[in-house]
């Protein structure tokens, strides 16, 4: 009996080493386009890593060629989850429009990437001008 007690103490304590507690992110694709001449592709995804967590919102960007990576390309990240829709000016202009991010939300974005100009229209961007954060 001591045996089994002591088992399951040990088991049990192991048990959180070898089964993490929180769960894993979960990333979700909301949409993708391609640039005009098909080399690149803009993402927006949402990053969900539970119930203590708030959601996360980033545009990623990547060659065509590559598969997507959450981890990688990333040239946006707002806290929530607000509508965010991207177009393509050209080839190498790559338009973000999100109306409903404020600047405090805005953890990270880039005014470029691999040659590509990125422009954040949001409610504290003026359309058009890229960001200064």
């Amino acid at each position: 009996m001591k045996k089994l007690i002591l088992f399951i103490l040990i088991s049990s304590s192991l048990g959180g080493c070898v089964f993490p507690l929180a769960p894993p992110c979960e990333d979700t694709i909301k949409g993708e386009t391609r640039s005009p001449n098909g080399k690149y592709i803009a993402t927006v995804f949402e990053r969900n890593c539970g119930a203590t967590a708030p959601f996360v919102t980033y545009v990623n960007l990547r060659a065509s060629s590559a598969k997507f990576n959450s981890d990688e390309g990333i040239v946006l990240v707002v806290k929530g989850q607000p509508k965010i829709h991207l177009s393509w000016k050209d080839s190498t202009s790559l338009q973000i429009e999100c109306p409903e991010c404020n600047s405090s939300e805005i953890y990270e974005q880039q005014k470029s990437w691999n040659g590509v100009q990125i422009f954040i229209n949001s409610a504290t961007v003026p359309q058009g001008r890229h960001s200064g954060l």
